[in-house]
């Protein structure tokens, strides 16, 4: 991915996971094995939960780099996300 597409694949995640799920994209790379990416999650609000609480997600290149042409995260990629953020969610919320 070149660097404008990394942006725009990274403000979509995160705007997602902030709006979604009350938390952030901390960091994103490609992984060890090229043909996917590493997503850091961390919650929003520190103050009623563990502040070093994060989720690692990994999610494959081919999803990464439709987020490039897309303007909204396709059903598979929120559905992922949405069941891998769970409990990070519920953890912020107590």
């Amino acid at each position: 991915m070149d660097p404008l597409e990394h942006e725009k694949a990274f403000n979509l995640l995160d705007a997602y996971v902030r709006t979604k799920h009350g938390c952030f994209l901390a960091e994103m790379f490609v992984s060890n094995d090229p043909s996917e990416y590493v997503l850091c999650f961390r919650p929003s609000d520190t103050s009623t939960t563990n502040q070093y609480a994060c989720k690692y997600v990994r999610v494959s290149r081919t999803e990464m780099e439709s987020l490039s042409t897309e303007k909204a995260l396709g059903a598979g990629l929120s559905d992922t996300l949405d069941r891998e953020l769970a409990p990070l969610s519920r953890s912020a919320q107590e």
